[in-house]
């Protein structure tokens, strides 16, 4: 599996040693998402949550969400993207490394 992380993430090295089988990929805005594969999982912080959220609807968002969640979005009307699983972060998520553990341990 691999997941895209789209934020720097000061637990990242931790997550790739407990998890040597997920390929954790940092990814920014240049990066050609449809090229990542079919099925994407991806890592990214929102000052829109308050809390750890899993997205995997994208139809949840609205228009007006910009950036990564439209571009998903929009990858997935043209059928670039099968499936979307969206791990975002609130902006102060240095404390939240098992929660996110905890989701990707789910998604194995």
């Amino acid at each position: 599996m691999k997941v895209l992380v789209f934020s720097r993430l000061k637990f990242l090295q931790k997550l790739r040693e407990r998890f040597p089988q997920v390929e954790f990929k940092e990814a920014d805005n240049d990066t050609d998402i449809e090229e990542e594969g079919p099925d994407l999982v991806t890592i990214d912080v929102s000052g829109d949550v308050g809390e750890v959220t899993v997205i995997d609807n994208l139809e949840e968002l609205s228009f007006k969400e910009m950036g990564l969640p439209m571009t998903l979005k929009m990858l997935m009307k043209i059928k670039a993207l099968e499936s979307v699983v969206m791990i975002r972060l609130p902006a102060s998520h240095d404390k939240e490394f098992e929660k996110i553990s905890e989701i990707i341990s789910g998604l194995l």
